[in-house]
């Protein structure tokens, strides 16, 4: 997992929980045109992660469960309560899908009422729902989200996943989201994308 800023990364934690396994969850606090903003970037185990490949010793969904309880136990902490965006790999589709009601049911328990999803359903673009999501803390809004190719313009695969493009802008008192700020230009541009 990769998060990149122009600016510097503060409070950096790339474990986050001991049951996380390496690799898979990054966060820190960048100074962005939204002020101060925690930034959490996971990959969580695909279903089949070390089932018949790897060290072939899991059950389907384990390792998956497994992380999601270790984020649950990471969102939970009081310091993310700021303006934050969650985003990553999830490995399942929201609304559920394919997965294991038991399975989505740890997701969505494991998200914490203040960030709010803004990748639900079939994405702009591209007609389906993606695996790859984006949560943000209620003082900012997702005013745009849209599929990037995930083919080069040779034609050639880039990845197996949609990258997401997410427009976020900071909410206003009255509850708008629009360019009136004291911080003039106040977007923040997201994207995913995951290479081969």
């Amino acid at each position: 997992m990769l998060l990149w800023s122009r600016q510097p990364w503060t409070g950096i934690d790339d474990l986050g929980d001991g049951r996380l396994p390496s690799g898979r969850f990054v966060s820190g606090t960048t100074e962005t045109k939204l002020g101060s903003l925690r930034m959490i970037g996971v990959c969580v185990p695909w279903p089949g992660a070390h089932v018949a490949t790897g060290r072939k010793d899991r059950r389907r969904w384990e390792d998956h469960l497994a992380f999601l309880g270790g984020l649950s136990g990471v969102l939970a902490r009081h310091e993310h309560t700021g303006r934050t965006i969650l985003l990553g790999d999830v490995n399942q589709f929201i609304p559920r899908r394919r997965a294991p009601l038991r399975a989505f049911q740890v997701l969505t328990d494991a998200i914490p009422p203040f960030l709010r999803l803004a990748t639900e359903g079939a994405i702009p673009e591209f007609g389906r729902p993606s695996i790859d999501h984006l949560w943000h803390t209620m003082d900012l809004r997702a005013v745009r989200v849209r599929a990037l190719p995930g083919h080069g313009p040779d034609g050639r695969t880039l990845s197996d996943h949609v990258s997401l493009f997410i427009e976020i802008r900071q909410v206003h008192e009255d509850g708008s989201a629009g360019k009136r700020t004291d911080r003039p230009g106040a977007m923040l541009s997201v994207s995913t994308s995951y290479r081969r």
